[in-house]
């Protein structure tokens, strides 16, 4: 854990009293019932350029099983990580952090929000290639250079910082595992299901790599589904406590999802799309948001599911484009 997080104490310790004893007491007073027990897993892969000229390439295989008891839900996921380059940190979000380098990419986005200088050069020798925004060193080990669009709350355009290429790029791992636990607040059966749910990501993973931040992260939120007809609503907003990385804070965020799914053929086909995203991550860059269609099958008979989506990056925080398959098999 890096220091500033382990300088706030309080804030964590917060988080443990205040998502924990609720969630007990929930399991406590759920109404028996027996359980249902579900594995679902996925597959994405990424790519984007992110704040950076070189794109990188990522794969996330995610498994998890899910445990429902009366009012209850709880599960558990571990995911698979392959991303060609270390310049990104995967935290349940892409997050461009530069990786090893974060202390760089940080000191940049700290002196582009604040109008100072900017530069790409980590030494080494060679000819710059006269690119726009920044020269690009042609060293033995070959540059990541940081850039981004002027908005009002980001750094100015053109503004690039080198990232020297670590020995072996391509990675591979395990990420941080993620813990849900749920309670519905409504009905059984009703036409809207309202669930209050908290979430903790322990910290396991290996922060130079880019598989975690090296801090655990918490977090509390709302999921509403209604469902009317071949009709389905649902919205999602979820406040998580992120821990920073060694060189880089991350601000405590909101991610928010709004979905909309409609079945067809007897209700066995369906289609989909959805807007999701984050509040600000990195102070001077825009917060990812993304756009996502898809469709599937379902069967209602045995409880199983797969499904196919693509998703847009809407800012430079997202990847440019990712696509992902889904499935629900019952146990």
């Amino acid at each position: 854990m890096s220091a500033s997080a382990s300088a706030n104490p309080t804030r964590r310790a917060s988080w443990r009293r205040g998502s924990a004893p609720w969630l007990i007491l929930a399991v406590l007073t759920a109404p028996p019932a027996a359980a249902q027990v579900t594995y679902a897993g996925s597959v994405r892969a990424a790519t984007g350029s992110y704040l950076f000229t070189e794109s990188t390439t990522s794969v996330y295989v995610l498994s998890a099983v899910e445990v429902e008891s009366g009012r209850v839900r709880l599960s558990g996921s571990v995911p698979l990580v392959y991303q060609s380059t270390p310049w990104i940190t995967y935290a349940g979000v892409i997050v461009p952090s530069g990786g090893p380098q974060s202390s760089l990419v940080g000191d940049q986005i700290r002196r582009g929000s604040t109008g100072g200088s900017t530069g790409g050069s980590t030494g080494g020798s060679g000819t710059g290639t006269g690119q726009p925004g920044g020269a690009r060193l042609l060293t033995p080990a070959s540059t990541w250079m940081l850039t981004g669009p002027a908005t009002a709350a980001t750094v100015p355009a053109g503004f690039t910082v080198a990232l020297p290429e670590q020995a072996t790029a391509s990675r591979t791992g395990v990420g941080d595992p993620i813990l849900r636990g749920s309670y519905r607040l409504t009905q059984a059966g009703a036409d809207t299901v309202v669930r209050a749910g908290a979430v903790f990501k322990p910290a396991l993973a290996t922060v130079d790599r880019g598989f975690g931040t090296g801090a655990a992260d918490y977090g509390a939120g709302l999921t509403l589904v209604h469902q009317r007809d071949v009709h389905q609503l649902s919205a999602s907003a979820e406040f998580w406590s992120l821990g920073d990385l060694p060189d880089l804070p991350l601000n405590s965020a909101l991610s928010y999802r709004i979905g909309y799914e409609r079945s067809l053929l007897s209700q066995r086909w369906y289609v989909s799309g959805a807007i999701a995203g984050w509040t600000r991550i990195l102070d001077g860059v825009a917060p990812p948001t993304d756009m996502t269609v898809g469709f599937g099958r379902y069967d209602a008979r045995s409880g199983r599911s797969i499904g196919a989506t693509v998703s847009f990056g809407l800012t430079n925080a997202s990847p440019d484009v990712s696509i992902g398959l889904d499935w629900r098999l019952p146990l």
